[in-house]
């Protein structure tokens, strides 16, 4: 006589296809990560009519003024989790210097300069190099535990033989998708992507951003650090001058990096990997650890076929070659 199933038994069976149809969910989802990428789209350099707006900077022939003092930007923690403090961390004093005749000792914390926060390097050499030589400027300075009032003389540089280099532009790929200069009265937008945040707020190429949020800005490393501690996609109110010295004030939306698939890989069906970063691609179907019935590579223009574990072939850019030959 067939005995049919019971109602528990049916329970039991269908509770059973549901938990090993949920456990494959989750395989899958497990084996899929998605990450953040910037776009593809390379910031690109200033145009050479870039120049045009430099031209007629005032205080450009005229002496530069000299503190007597190397610093360093104030960092905490480990390469995992790097952050940066408020300050500059004087590594060095030139002997009988403005610097050194004010009282500043290397191990300081130079924090302000007039009302000027010091956060990087360049701001502070920056400020030096604007500050016409003689005039008193308003340092504050924390020794220890104590934050100390010291006013500095900057003389004129003394003469030398050594030459530096100049930082033109900066590049900003996460937040402005844009280049930077140092400029008079602020930091000036010298190139952008098409869309990029500042253009598509109303702060055209050329334009001389002096504050973000009302923090004013001196230098295009400070501009960077200031954009690079808001989140992706957040709204700053910015202060800035047009090419024809209009001043103006607009509402920036930061580039926010868009998603896309960087690893997906299913159990022996196959394994997608994407690297924006490397410029690389790999796909591999049916992957059976030591064989697969298809393996693609790409690196950069480089591209690589592999049909089990015999036939192989490959193909790049033959250019370069051809011309050293």
């Amino acid at each position: 006589m067939r005995r049919h199933p019971s109602h528990e038994s049916i329970r039991r069976m269908s509770s059973l296809r549901f938990h090993t149809l949920r456990f494959a969910c989750a395989v899958l989802a497990s084996s899929a990560a998605a990450c953040l990428s910037v776009g593809h789209e390379p910031v690109p350099d200033p145009l050479p009519e870039t120049g045009i707006f430099e031209e007629g900077r005032p205080g450009r022939d005229e002496p530069a003024a000299w503190l007597g003092l190397r610093t360093r930007e104030n960092l905490a923690g480990g390469l995992d989790a790097l952050a940066f403090r408020p300050g500059l961390v004087v590594t060095d004093v030139v002997l009988a210097s403005p610097a050194w005749s004010a009282g500043l000792r290397a191990g300081d914390l130079l924090l302000r300069w007039n009302a000027t926060d010091t956060n990087d390097v360049v701001t502070l050499e920056t400020l030096v190099a604007q500050a016409p030589p003689g005039e008193t400027v308003a340092l504050r300075v924390q020794r220890g535990d104590t934050v100390f009032a010291v006013r500095v003389e900057p003389v004129t540089a003394p003469a030398t033989s050594e030459r530096t280099a100049e930082a033109l532009w900066l590049k900003d790929s996460a937040r402005s998708r844009a280049a930077w200069s140092t400029s008079e009265g602020g930091v000036r937008l010298v190139s952008s992507v098409a869309d990029g945040p500042f253009p598509k707020g109303g702060v055209a190429v050329g334009s001389v951003v002096s504050a973000i949020d009302g923090a004013p800005l001196v230098s295009a490393r400070g501009l960077l650090r200031a954009l690079a501690a808001r989140a992706p996609g957040e709204r700053v109110d910015v202060t800035f001058q047009s090419p024809d010295g209009k001043p103006g004030t607009a509402r920036v939306t930061l580039h926010r990096p868009r998603r896309h698939v960087s690893e997906l890989a299913v159990p022996i069906l196959g394994r997608y990997a994407h690297d924006p970063t490397e410029d690389t691609t790999s796909f591999v179907l049916c992957d059976l650890w030591l064989i697969s019935l298809l393996r693609y590579e790409r690196d950069g223009e480089e591209r690589r076929w592999r049909i089990l574990r015999f036939l192989r072939f490959s193909t790049g850019l033959g250019e370069l070659g051809e011309l050293g030959r």
